[in-house]
């Protein structure tokens, strides 16, 4: 068999079954309201792994090209192993506020430490994105390297070390991709439009954040905070997830996205409709998202907060989260 035909047959051919389930379930209001009816079809490279009990959201296994399929245990969580593979989140999309602004806090998007005021309302269409940042082991397998020449921590880690060429490199041959900032944006809310995805205050972050210290202005921190003393990036999927069941996106490492960085908020919109040309036909820095890592203060992740590098810097704590379009009918 080509690969092409071995990959739909591991994927779709085998498990019409289990794609009938989920493909009813999605479109079912009473069972999943968060996809509003959504319609989708059988998607080559992806194997249903079922609804995430804490989110209802769907979940996917990336089948057989960046690691084994993980199960879920007795409490319907994951059990992810060193080899465990590229997990997908199906996102229902919509409209939301992308941004934030310092000025009215009643408005949406209210972030008294937002440099500025920038938001507007974007678009976004349903699309896949991973539960956790790709890991030591994915990267490895995906790219097809022989070995990790960076060290680390271990498989389970995500891997820092990649480039922002290196990711556009390797991702597109997987049909996989960087998400814009407006779709990363989107993940990191889960829905909310407060400072942070689990709220206003920045001890909110407790068990969600890999942040070794807070730096606070107001509030004082409250007496909940535990400082859990980290020297570095921790294993993918050890603390809490937001409400679209997404891991990390507060601060473990950072994440590339496509965008080329600047442009200023308000051109958001050209990038978020032209991103990929956009991105690699400027010159300058490249985009990344996600809280600053463990060496940091909250101030920087927030869910509206964004920087830069050249799009050839390799930081061991600079790495990817990819995302794929739903294939149509």
């Amino acid at each position: 068999m080509t690969e092409f035909e071995t990959t739909y047959a591991h994927s779709i051919g085998e498990h019409r079954a289990e794609w009938d389930t989920c493909i009813a379930s999605i479109a079912d209001p009473a069972q999943c309201p968060q996809y509003n009816g959504l319609k989708v079809v059988p998607q080559v490279g992806l194997l249903p792994i079922g609804r995430d009990p804490q989110s209802g959201l769907w979940e996917f296994w990336f089948v057989d090209v960046t690691g084994v399929k993980p199960h879920r245990g007795t409490d319907e969580k994951l059990e992810l192993t060193d080899d465990f593979g590229l997990v997908f989140v199906l996102l229902a999309g919509g409209e939301f506020w992308m941004g934030a602004q310092n000025e009215n806090s009643l408005a949406p998007n209210y972030d008294p430490y937002a440099p500025g005021s920038y938001i507007r309302k974007v678009p976004i269409s349903a699309f896949l994105i991973s539960k956790f940042e790709m890991t030591v082991h994915q990267w490895v397998q995906g790219s097809q390297d022989s070995d990790w020449p960076y060290g680390g921590n271990g498989a389970r880690f995500p891997a820092g070390m990649v480039t922002w060429y290196e990711a556009v490199t390797v991702l597109p041959r997987l049909y996989l991709e960087l998400p814009t900032e407006a779709r990363w944006e989107y993940a990191c809310r889960a829905g909310t439009s407060s400072a942070w995805s689990t709220g206003s205050n920045a001890d909110s972050l407790v068990g969600y954040a890999n942040l070794d210290y807070f730096e606070y202005d107001d509030p004082e921190p409250s007496p909940s905070y535990v400082d859990i003393s980290r020297n570095g990036a921790a294993a993918v999927g050890s603390f809490l997830p937001n409400g679209f069941g997404l891991h990390d996106m507060h601060g473990n490492i950072f994440e590339w996205c496509i965008n080329s960085y600047p442009p200023e908020p308000s051109e958001w919109e050209l990038v978020d409709v032209t991103p990929k040309e956009h991105a690699i036909g400027r010159p300058g820095n490249r985009s990344y998202r996600s809280g600053y890592d463990w060496s940091n203060t909250n101030h920087p992740n927030r869910s509206a907060a964004r920087d830069g590098f050249d799009a050839g810097r390799r930081l061991s704590d600079l790495g990817v989260r990819p995302c794929r379009d739903l294939m149509p009918d």
